[in-house]
């Protein structure tokens, strides 16, 4: 597992270097609000979190009490008013930065403390490699996908999440649910809800503890009338 989490994280770091490659010269100078961040305030807000899964890494390996991340909403908030004004050399470096310094931080782990998630009482009973996939690479993929679909370029983040349902499922069921689950989602929010049925049935099969947000998803709220999604959520 620890081989493939390398791996993964390897991936993310191309995630990142691909999405900043992947921009216009205007989506690179587009102002951004609060409300419909930026691509620079994307990238700055996948750091924060980023840095502080770091910070939890190191407050387990001092066996200091965890720091306090619920009002994550207001703390992004913040985060947005602090980062705004960075510049991109800034916000790619920092980013390069804190994916190279959790890459460092998996290579120093070994293969329990990596999957057994008794090793870790801040986890919720996930092993640990979920963490590291769920900040650096599914994370950061969430909010690049919403970056693409709000701007109409669904090719673009077809392609993203594709790359990415390949490279995740090696980790077996639930990663390949999640990942269909957001492929779902972009095709019910593309106009494509046959698609998006095809995929809903394996997604919550192997996933099945996001079938009672899938009711609720917004991104799904298309499908909410058709007897096929009716049937799969039941």
């Amino acid at each position: 597992m620890k081989a493939q989490l390398l791996n993964a994280l390897h991936q993310a770091q191309a995630l990142h270097h691909d999405f900043v490659a992947s921009l216009t010269d205007a989506e690179r100078h587009e102002a951004g609000t609060l409300e419909l961040w930026n691509a620079k305030d994307t990238l700055a807000h996948i750091t924060f979190w980023d840095e502080n899964l770091l910070r939890r890494l190191e407050a387990a390996e001092r066996n200091e009490p965890q720091p306090n991340f619920d009002n994550f909403n207001e703390q992004n908030d913040e985060q947005y008013a602090l980062r705004q004004n960075y510049s991109w050399e800034r916000v790619i470096a920092e980013n390069e930065n804190i994916l190279a310094t959790l890459l460092a931080k998996a290579q120093e782990y070994d293969e329990d403390m990596l999957t057994n998630p008794e090793r870790h009482d801040w986890t919720t009973g996930a092993p640990l490699y979920k963490r590291f996939l769920g900040s650096a690479y599914r994370h950061a993929l969430f909010h690049f996908m919403d970056f693409y679909s709000k701007r109409g370029a669904f090719d673009r983040a077809l392609t993203m999440q594709n790359h990415a349902l390949e490279q995740l499922s090696v980790f077996g069921g639930e990663e390949r649910g999640l990942m269909l689950y957001n492929l779902a989602c972009l095709y019910a929010t593309s106009q494509r809800p046959s698609e998006a049925l095809a995929l809903l049935p394996e997604a919550l099969q192997l996933a099945p503890n996001i079938k009672e947000f899938a009711k609720q998803d917004p991104d799904l709220v298309s499908l909410h009338d058709d007897p096929a999604f009716q049937a799969v959520v039941a």
